[in-house]
Parts: C-alpha cells; sequence; structure tokens
C-alpha cells in the first residue's frame, strides 16, 4: 500500500506544494481513522496525544489554504488543451441535529432521508476530466429567515462559485448542473459568461422552434415512438436558442419515465445523455466524504474550523482518487478500506503523505 501511494505522489511530477506537519497529521487521521472524524476521536483512536493533532483557530486558514494549493495545482496539472474539464455544481446537507451555536446552521431538506433537517446546506464545485473528480470550493447556503437581508438563492451561490472560478484561473470547458438551476436566470448569466452548460430541465417547460410552441413533454419534435430511446431538437427557451434532449428511463421497479436536458452544445441525443450522466459522481464524493472520511463530524462552532475540515475532507478524497486510478480501482474505497482493516496508524500512514512536495 505504501509503494503504490507513494508512486500516485510521485506521477505527477509538476504539482507541487508546501504541507505543513500539521497538515499532514490531520491528512494521516482522517485516512486511517474508524469512528467520528474529530480531533477527540482521531487522536484517541491512533493513541497519540491531542495537543499533536489540534489546529488552532488562528492556524485554520493558513492550513485550508495549502489544501486550495494542493487542489488547484493538480487540476491544472490534469488539464490539458485537448481536455479542459468540466464543471459540477450541487449542494448537499451536512446535519447537526443538536447545534446551536455553529455558524451558518439553516433548515433544508435533505434528500437521504426525504425530509427537512438541520445543518450546513453546503453547495459544493468539483473539476472533473472523465476520469478523476475534484471538490475544490463551496459556500453555505441559509435559508431566508436565517439569512435575512443576505439571503440569497442557491442559484446565485452557483454563479458565485463560478465566477470565482474563472477569477481563480481553473480551467474548465463546460458546465453541469441538475434540474434545479434550470432557470432563465442561471441561462442568462451562463450565456453572458460564454459558457457552455448541460442540465435537466423540467418537462413543462415550454419551448418553441419552426414545429411548434408547447412544453417538452407534448412537443411533436421530441415524441419517442416504438423503441426509439432517445431525441434531440433544436429549440428556442426563453429566448435562448439550445439544444433538447428526451430520455426515456426505465426504473428498477419497471416503471417508465422521461426525462429532459438542456444544453449549449450541438451533440446527438446519446452523447447529451452521457455528458448529463457524468454529473452522477459528484454524488459518489458526497457518499464517500460523509460516510467514511466525516465531513459531517467537526463539531467547531467557528466557520474558519468547519471551513479547514471540509478541504481536509476533500483533500484526502483527491489522494484517494489519485491512488484509485494508479490502483485501477473500482472505488476510492477500494483504496481505503485497505488501509483500515489492516488497521494502519497514522504513524504507518505518515510517510505515504508528503510535507515537501506534495506530487514531486
Amino acid at each position: 500500500m505504501t509503494t503504490t501511494i507513494q508512486s500516485v505522489i510521485k506521477s505527477f511530477s509538476k504539482v507541487t506544494s508546501n504541507f505543513s506537519k500539521k497538515l499532514t497529521i490531520n491528512l494521516g487521521l482522517i485516512l486511517t481513522t474508524m469512528g467520528r472524524k474529530n480531533t477527540a476521536s482521531m487522536t484517541r483512536y491512533n493513541n497519540m496525544s491531542y495537543s499533536e493533532a489540534y489546529v488552532r483557530l488562528g492556524d485554520s486558514d493558513e492550513l485550508a489554504q495549502q489544501c486550495i494549493d494542493f487542489i488547484h495545482s493538480l487540476i491544472h496539472n490534469l488539464a490539458t488543451e485537448e481536455n479542459r474539464g468540466y464543471l459540477l455544481i450541487d449542494f448537499t446537507m451536512l446535519q447537526k441535529a443538536y447545534a446551536h451555536k455553529i455558524e451558518n446552521i439553516t433548515y433544508d431538506y435533505d434528500g437521504t432521508i426525504n425530509d427537512t433537517t438541520k445543518g450546513l446546506s453546503t453547495g459544493v464545485i468539483c473539476w472533473s476530466n472523465g476520469k478523476i473528480i475534484i471538490p475544490f470550493n463551496f459556500s453555505y447556503w441559509l435559508r431566508k429567515k436565517d439569512a435575512g437581508d443576505a439571503y440569497k438563492k442557491k442559484t446565485e451561490l452557483a454563479q458565485e462559485l463560478i465566477k470565482q472560478t474563472h477569477l481563480d484561473g481553473i480551467p474548465f470547458s463546460e458546465v453541469i448542473l441538475d434540474g434545479a438551476f434550470a432557470s432563465k436566470g442561471m441561462i442568462d448569466f451562463l450565456e453572458k459568461e460564454g459558457i457552455n452548460y448541460t442540465m435537466r430541465i423540467p418537462k413543462n417547460r415550454i419551448i418553441e422552434n419552426e414545429t411548434a410552441t408547447t412544453n417538452l413533454s407534448k412537443h411533436p419534435d421530441l415524441i419517442l415512438y416504438r423503441n426509439e430511446r432517445s431525441k434531440t431538437a433544436f429549440g428556442s427557451y426563453k429566448g435562448h436558442n439550445a439544444y433538447f434532449t428526451v430520455q426515456k428511463r426505465k426504473a428498477k421497479s419497471g416503471k417508465i419515465s422521461k426525462v429532459f436536458i438542456i444544453s449549449s452544445v450541438n451533440r446527438t441525443s446519446k452523447e447529451h445523455i452521457k455528458r448529463y450522466d457524468e454529473r452522477w459522481p459528484e454524488e459518489k464524493v458526497f457518499r464517500t466524504s460523509k460516510q467514511n472520511l466525516g465531513l459531517k463530524d467537526c463539531q467547531s462552532i467557528f466557520f474558519q474550523k468547519q471551513r479547514l475540515h471540509f478541504y481536509l475532507v476533500m483533500t484526502s478524497h483527491t489522494i484517494l482518487s489519485l491512488a484509485r486510478i494508479y490502483q485501477n480501482a473500482k472505488s476510492v474505497e477500494e483504496v481505503l478500506n485497505p488501509i483500515r482493516f489492516k488497521k494502519m496508524t497514522y504513524r504507518e500512514l505518515e510517510s505515504l503523505l508528503p510535507e515537501q512536495t506534495i506530487m514531486h
């Protein structure tokens, strides 16, 4: 295992970052610890002193910046002229059912329990080239009752994340979003910024072309006949020309449904479906980060500590993703489980995490 991850580290010679000892310790603890991923639990599990891993509030931003620098450098190293990558944006709920004083706590719908719950409603933006997915920034959404005059819609937060991506110089060629973002305001923004997009769109949205002006589910150019599984038509939505795709899907229960996709890019219907399906890996990142890497486990009431914990978890996930590619493993869990099942301690794992040159 040691040889594998060290080989991954050496395989990206252009990506460098000065990881401090404290950051290396915390990354190692997240990867080795079973159970909760807060400082007290991780140090107890690894039989080390609490003070050795504890990060002072004033040092949190510096350590988070080291993670950000590493992630940004890695993205630049992986992007090519032929494949600049694409962006994925989605929101996930970090449940904090018993929190009272944690900054940015709010109430929002959580799809994992199909109910509204208390926690941190987090918008995450990821970069992907189709082989690896790398989370690199996030923002918190607050309901109007909690945000007051500072309230912003999730679409507005997504736009801010995209703008910041431009400012940070992250390369990408397209944005992929789910149906919650398919609004006129979002499409206005993307077209103004000159950004290509592919997103799911509700079936009741009205489009127009030379054939008809009606909603997607009834438009004659998007009616599927006999064994047809998909079809694409060109049209206009809210004054924006785009390509609209219908796909017939069969659920495990046997029920047939139709989903619709809008895109600014001219592709075949199968290519549109394949592109939109590339959004799914972000859900896997959320699942692994919550269930195995402790994304929900930080108990600090301070934003800086919560932010650092987010970047520690996402950096850990990125390191595992690199190892997954090198090992040709099916998932990051396939890389992570041997570390934990062999009960590898932080001391044993420390050599896997570079202190000076993360990918040299």
